[in-house]
């Protein structure tokens, strides 16, 4: 499921923006969000008790998850 338009952060900085038609960009803080060099961030996006979570993905640690939190948009 897709966030809302708009701007959102992870605590440890990586950046999500959910513009019009739903395209996304994403500035993925491998470093700060403890990622190894294999993950990969996707336009995929966990969606639990109305929570959006940025996801990654690696096959050679498992990949990860941090919540989005909403900076501004509609």
């Amino acid at each position: 499921m897709i966030p809302p338009r708009g701007k959102y952060k992870t605590e440890a900085g990586s950046e999500v923006e959910i513009s019009e038609e739903y395209a996304v960009s994403i500035d993925f803080n491998r470093h700060e969000e403890d990622a190894c060099e294999d993950c990969v961030a996707h336009a995929d996006f966990e969606w639990d008790n109305g929570e959006y979570f940025l996801c990654w993905y690696c096959d050679y640690c498992g990949g990860g998850m941090a919540k989005l939190i909403k900076i501004n948009g509609d």
